[in-house]
């Protein structure tokens, strides 16, 4: 896959991209929701093209099963022409720019096509949005060592249990601009993510792809050439094709074909960045397999921690409301007593006085005191005139 052209993954596996004589019957589900999503394309995805679509899929899936054959592989044989392997970098974050609608996720999707029919010793963590992850969940089977995350805390579990199986994480991000950019780089979590890209490197992470809508929102420490950063790439279409292109170097750029991985263009694609890596980072020393063991260590009493504040929080938090229900009560008696004593001075002015009319009586007590309740506290105070004249 160098300039010019590239292999496509059909030829590469002998025409598995092909739709063959098997239909599960996940195909017709998984193409119904893939047209509900994308009936807003332009064009609008078809139920023909929908169909053809999950029909792929599920050559691909049929295709993993088999085993690889690396050496005559056409991918694989093209491989080194590609920055990293198919622009994943051992410890350096690649990161892929391309306007909204110009496919970018595709292109992501399309490389973890790659990682995952050539390099079978992966395993990949994405926040794409995928049927089987979401609207299908147990209905459409996923890809074997494709991993859906969301959260820092669930990345670096997968890579320590990755790491300690003796296989390799790979990682790509989508959208990666709505949840870290450079327009508050300097936040505690973006912060905290430019030191991933160094406790990366202690699991020999490939990665991760960071798939951004523009430049400018790169992260401020990724746009300088270095040892941060292993490539920038652009999502560019010429002629009708859409390429990966290589901006240090123009001269290097990928063909991306239409994904056999089918996404959701209107999934979910957030990422909460609620791990420190830099106090993670703290706590790491040794091998690689220890370092593996010592995050899943720490994880686990972060998770400790934060059950423990979260039961901490529910108990102040019950004991606030029980506080506020009690003195809701006790100001409710308190106005339910003082409008009983309004009422009781009332109905003595009207026993003492019967002539006071009712503008008087809303005049020294400066309310508005509504005309059927003081007709009951009028009648109230004739029937103890009647009471005291029925005595005498």
């Amino acid at each position: 896959m160098t300039a010019g052209g590239a292999a496509s993954l059909a030829a590469a596996t002998g025409g598995s991209a092909e739709c063959g004589t098997d239909r599960p019957d996940w195909v017709e589900p998984l193409a119904a929701v893939l047209v509900r999503d994308g009936q807003d394309r332009r064009p609008a995805t078809t139920l023909e093209r929908a169909d053809r679509i999950a029909l792929r899929y599920a050559s691909f899936l049929r295709w993993l099963e088999r085993p690889h054959d690396a050496p005559g592989c056409v991918v694989c044989l093209k491989a080194h022409d590609w920055p990293g392997q198919f622009l994943f970098h051992t410890g350096q974050p690649t990161v892929v720019v391309a306007p909204q609608g110009h496919g970018k996720t595709n292109a992501a999707s399309y490389l973890m096509e790659l990682a995952l029919g050539h390099r079978r010793e992966w395993d990949v963590f994405t926040n794409v949005p995928f049927p089987w992850f979401e609207d299908l969940r147990g209905a459409v089977p996923a890809p074997p060592r494709l991993f859906a995350v969301h959260s820092a805390t669930e990345l670096m579990a997968g890579i320590a249990n990755t790491v300690l199986q003796d296989r390799i994480p790979a990682v790509v991000l989508d959208e990666s601009g709505q949840w870290l950019s450079s327009h508050d780089w300097r936040s505690g979590g973006a912060e905290s993510w430019t030191k991933f890209t160094y406790v990366e490197r202690h699991f020999r992470t490939r990665g991760p792809v960071l798939v951004y809508h523009t430049w400018k929102t790169v992260l401020e420490p990724l746009r300088q050439e270095g040892d941060l950063r292993g490539s920038y790439c652009r999502v560019i279409k010429v002629r009708g094709k859409y390429r990966i292109a290589r901006v240090e170097d123009r001269s290097r750029w990928w063909v991306v074909e239409e994904s056999a991985l089918p996404y959701l263009t209107l999934g979910l694609r957030g990422f909460d960045m609620d791990l420190d890596f830099k106090e993670l980072g703290s706590h790491l020393s040794g091998s690689l397999t220890a370092v593996a063991q010592q995050a899943l260590d720490y994880l686990r009493e972060l998770a400790e921690r934060r059950a423990a504040e979260a039961d901490q929080a529910a108990e102040g938090a019950r004991d606030a409301h029980e506080a506020a229900v009690t003195n809701r009560n006790a100001a409710m008696a308190r106005r339910d007593d003082a409008f009983e004593w309004r009422n009781e001075e009332i109905v003595r002015k009207f026993v003492e006085h019967p002539e006071t009319t009712n503008g008087e009586v809303r005049g020294h007590y400066r309310t508005n005191i509504g005309g059927p309740l003081l007709a009951r506290l009028r009648a109230e105070a004739d029937r103890r005139r009647e009471q005291v004249g029925g005595t005498g």
